[in-house]
């Protein structure tokens, strides 16, 4: 099951004649822009603007990118435990998957990076 799948189950709060995107599409910009270090709607926003086309796999947007206050009103409105359990049921999936699988992770530190708040780091895993 895709992502996209998992939030279709969130119940939305929304009234359905007037949502110009879908639920599942606003939750999986939001989720992405989590993970590539948004704190807010302007970065779900963005995100959606300049990395659209490489979400096309994953979300539809028929009317275009969700606006600041779409994102804004949507996930205030959302029940925090059904986006939880949503998350939790959909994180045990992508763990399983990845049982009997090896993932190799290399980290460093770069070499005259040193400032005052820390060093540049790099992690990569395959």
């Amino acid at each position: 099951m895709d992502v996209q799948d998992y939030f279709s189950k969130v119940e939305d709060p929304r009234v359905v004649s007037r949502c110009k995107h879908k639920l599942s599409d606003i939750l999986v910009i939001a989720l992405a822009s989590y993970l590539c270090g948004g704190e807010d709607y302007e970065s779900m926003h963005e995100l959606c603007l300049e990395r659209g086309e490489s979400l096309r796999p994953l979300v539809e947007l028929p009317n275009g990118c969700p606006s600041v206050d779409t994102f804004e009103r949507v996930l205030q409105r959302i029940e925090p435990q059904s986006l939880y359990a949503c998350l939790q049921v959909y994180g045990k999936e992508l763990i399983s998957d990845l049982e009997g699988k090896h993932i190799a992770i290399d980290g460093k530190r770069l070499k005259g990076s040193k400032k005052k708040t820390g060093s540049t780091h790099i992690l990569s895993a395959w």
